[in-house]
């Protein structure tokens, strides 16, 4: 049996097991999906056990995106593009090899133009969160947007991100945002599209920032998905601002991992399916 998974630290939210159960039954696969919920002290030993171990490939979500980036620009293969995006979010592991890709941006991408209708071009974006995912999206995004905007309750996590951003783009490219009401909001005031690439949310009443900052020209971006509506989606949706959940990350960055492991196209319809029934009766296997 092929055994894939997720890696991450309390993580017994996800419903990623939904989509990839759902998509072995499809094709009848022998293969399951598990949860990898590592304690901090312990993740370097989990990388370095994964060829000893039965483990066929793994998602990776936080904290560990940039870790695992690390990990396999030392001892694997990392994909195109990895390097300038600066984090990982798929591993396969074939021959005894590992190799690593970042999945986050295309999933993003696509739901965005997707499910938000929202096309970057142009535009300046806030994103809220410097870690793996924040700075995936960061970097895609700048290759067609004005200018990022970037705040994070870490202000070295932004620095270091910051430095890699400027290897890459000029330095009128990216803005730092202090974390005080005064810089978010004029920040908020010039942005198209507002992402949030943090956990904050995740809990009823965590509204990532104050809601009198929305306006009406802008898209709100919620890389949570559970609870749906996230606060800050339904503090947009109450001022008829279009805003959408990361679901629809979740299912095309997952469709690419299920591809890239196992060869196949994804069933993209299958796990959509399986996710939305996840979302709603709490089921996720």
């Amino acid at each position: 049996m092929k055994i894939y998974g997720l890696l991450g630290n309390k993580i017994g939210y996800s419903l990623s097991p939904a989509m990839h159960e759902a998509a072995f039954q499809k094709f009848g696969m022998r293969a399951a999906y598990m949860l990898f919920d590592i304690d901090p002290a312990n993740v370097d030993d989990f990388l370095n056990g994964l060829l000893r171990s039965d483990i066929d490939g793994l998602n990776i979500t936080v904290p560990y995106k940039i870790k695992a980036f690390e990990f396999i620009k030392k001892y694997g293969i990392l994909d195109t593009g990895c390097l300038k995006i600066g984090s990982i979010n798929t591993i396969n592991i074939n021959n005894k090899s590992l190799f690593g890709y970042n999945t986050d941006t295309t999933g993003f991408i696509r739901s965005l133009e997707l499910d938000a209708g929202y096309d970057p071009a142009g535009k300046k974006v806030f994103i809220f969160g410097a870690g793996g995912a924040g700075g995936a999206i960061a970097m895609e995004l700048a290759a067609s947007s004005e200018t990022i905007f970037m705040s994070d309750v870490d202000a070295e996590r932004v620095k270091v991100f910051g430095e890699h951003f400027l290897r890459f783009y000029g330095r009128e490219k990216f803005v730092h945002v202090a974390q005080n009401n005064e810089d978010i909001d004029r920040a908020l005031q010039q942005s198209s599209l507002v992402v949030n690439a943090t956990p904050f949310g995740r809990n009823k009443g965590e509204v990532l920032f104050n809601p009198d900052f929305l306006h009406s020209n802008m898209c709100i971006y919620d890389l949570i998905y559970k609870p749906s509506p996230t606060p800050i989606v339904e503090e947009a949706l109450k001022r008829s601002i279009k805003a959408t959940n990361g679901l629809g990350m979740l299912l095309y960055q997952g469709a690419e991992a299920f591809s890239l492991w196992t060869g196949r196209k994804a069933p993209v319809e299958t796990m959509r399916k399986a996710l939305m029934k996840a979302l709603k009766t709490g089921v996720t296997a």
